[in-house]
């Protein structure tokens, strides 16, 4: 939340401002230089995204109990404790809880990977395959159970998507004769991905010549593309 921001850099900064001990130095440079070493790395490989600071939060919720601490008007503590708790309360109940109430206040609506991964295994048969772009989006998918996953990627990608995605192998997907095709597609990446709509375009092009689209099930930023083989009908013609 905007609010908690702002007191934790207005304890942050007061901190700044005291006499540095050996203690508190050593928590502002495990603090500083993880965010720093990712940044220079995503000069060249892209890497910077949350998941990778979350070695950070254990410094820097020290060094805020710490400025805290320094503070010697005990009503001042005790009310940006508070103010502290019951913003963080809500903040975590509405994310577990899912109360779309307060949706102007925070973004509380996560990847819905479960209710699409429960959609391929309810749906799928044994022979089908599921492919991904982003391609990265397959480690929640084999979390929740979905195999036969091919990767369509031509070359190698950062764990977290970056700015920039492999092309994908166009090659191997016109070469599928699996019955059932699952294109399992991150919604965002359409803005966040450098050629991000040409590269989905690429994939839908290249199962056309064989498949067919059968249906499409939308959930929270995963959307679930089920391509059928066209020689599926002919045959089924044929025996009737």
């Amino acid at each position: 939340m905007f609010p908690n921001l702002l007191i934790y850099g207005f304890l942050l900064l007061f901190l700044l401002k005291q006499k540095k001990t050996r203690e508190e130095l050593f928590l502002w440079t495990w603090l500083s230089v993880p965010i720093i070493v990712a940044f220079l790395i995503s000069l060249i490989q892209p890497i910077y995204q949350s998941i990778y600071f979350i070695i950070c939060l254990v410094p820097f919720m020290l060094l805020v109990s710490y400025s805290l601490s320094l503070i010697r008007k005990q009503w001042i503590v005790i009310t940006i404790a508070s103010v502290l708790f019951t913003l963080s309360s809500v903040r975590a109940g509405a994310w577990y809880l899912e109360n779309q109430s307060i949706k102007g206040i925070i973004n509380n609506e996560n990847e819905n990977y479960r209710a699409a991964a429960r959609d391929v295994l309810m749906n799928k048969s044994k022979d089908d395959i599921t492919i991904f772009y982003g391609y990265f989006a397959r480690t929640p998918f084999e979390v929740y159970g979905v195999n036969n996953i091919v990767e369509i990627a031509s070359g190698p990608y950062a764990a977290g998507g970056g700015s920039a995605l492999p092309n994908p192998n166009v090659p191997l997907i016109k070469s599928f004769h699996y019955p059932h095709v699952w294109l399992i597609l991150v919604q965002s990446e359409g803005t966040g991905v450098t050629k991000a709509n040409e590269q989905i375009s690429q994939i839908q092009k290249a199962l056309t010549p064989r498949y067919s689209l059968a249906k499409v099930d939308n959930y929270y930023v995963v959307s679930v593309l089920k391509y059928s083989l066209k020689t599926e009908k002919k045959d089924y013609a044929i025996q009737q």
